[in-house]
Formats: C-alpha cells, structure tokens, sequence
C-alpha cells in the first residue's frame, strides 16, 4: 500500500514541475514575443490622457489594435504604478492600459468562415434589433468601447435603439455620466 502512495505522490510531483516549467516556458515566450509589439511610454503621457476624456479616447490609435497586448515598462513612476493599482482594486483588471485603448481600436474577425458569408442571411430580411448592454460599476473605458463597437460593427438599417441599463451602479464616474 505504501509503495502505490509513494508511486502516486512521485507522478503527481512530476506532473506539478512539468506544469510549473510549462508555465516558465510560456511566461518565457510571452516576453519574447511581446518585446516586439507596441510598449507604452510615459513620454507619450500628457496630463489630459490622465484625466481620459472622451475626445483622447478617441484619439489614441496604437495601443490595443487587433487585439495585441499593451507592454509596458518595469520602470514606470509612482503616479502610473498607483493608477494602474487603483484600476485593478475597482475593476480587477488593467483599467490603466484599457484607458489607453482607443474606442475606435480594430479587432480581429474571429467569426467562423461560415458566419462570415455575406449570402448566408438576405440582410435586407433580416429584422430590426434592440441591443441591451447591463453593466454595474463598468469601468468608463469598456463601456465607451462596447458601444462604439456596437455602432461600429453593425449594419445602421438593422439597429433599431441601444439601450444602456445601469444596475445600480455606486461608482461617481457612471453616475455623472449617464
């Protein structure tokens, strides 16, 4: 009995270290092929972009298009380190780096082939649609980028309204913006 304890702790041993050497490895590739894609630099940082206006929003064309990862740098400053940490505290996620997304970023189409045909639907048959977006507590950034996907990916003649239903959100910045 002893023997097949020990023989199931060994294999479940060396399955952990595979996995953690996997993760290495992975963590190694990651690096490797992010080192080349675009890396957010606080020159490039002014105090209005701070504040993330709509109109910068707007403006930003780099950071986020078709889906690559915003890299940025060890050696940020403190007011950058404490925005980023401020944003995974409400959001648990990169709120900094989504703010630096424009709400005009391009994104891959990851529709199957079939869904992509244009004859598959006569669109002028198609009906009218209401899209309902919920949130609660949404960071400003997603939700300015969700409706301008919706308005930017989809046919005009086929939205009849977009409705945007807060869920008793608590946040200041969605309660003087809606």
């Amino acid at each position: 009995m002893n023997c097949v304890v020990f023989k199931l702790f060994v294999i479940t041993l060396s399955f952990i270290t595979l996995s953690f050497l996997y993760t290495l490895s992975m963590i190694g590739y990651f690096e490797k092929e992010w080192s080349e894609k675009v890396i957010f630099s606080e020159k490039n940082l002014s105090e209005s972009k701070v504040k993330f206006v709509p109109e910068v929003l707007n403006s930003l064309e780099n950071y986020g298009n078709m889906g690559e990862p915003v890299v940025l740098p060890l050696n940020l400053s403190d007011n950058v380190k404490n925005l980023i940490e401020d944003g995974w505290k409400r959001h648990s996620f990169n709120q900094f780096v989504s703010d630096l997304i424009s709400v005009k970023r391009t994104i891959p189409d990851l529709r199957d082939p079939w869904c992509r045909r244009k004859s598959r639907y006569p669109i002028v048959s198609l009906p009218l649609t209401s899209i309902i977006i919920c949130f609660y507590n949404e960071a400003w950034s997603v939700l300015l980028r969700t409706v301008h996907s919706v308005f930017n990916r989809s046919p005009d003649y086929l939205i009849k309204e977009v409705i945007l239903v807060d869920d008793f959100s608590d946040m200041l910045h969605l309660a003087e913006s809606t």
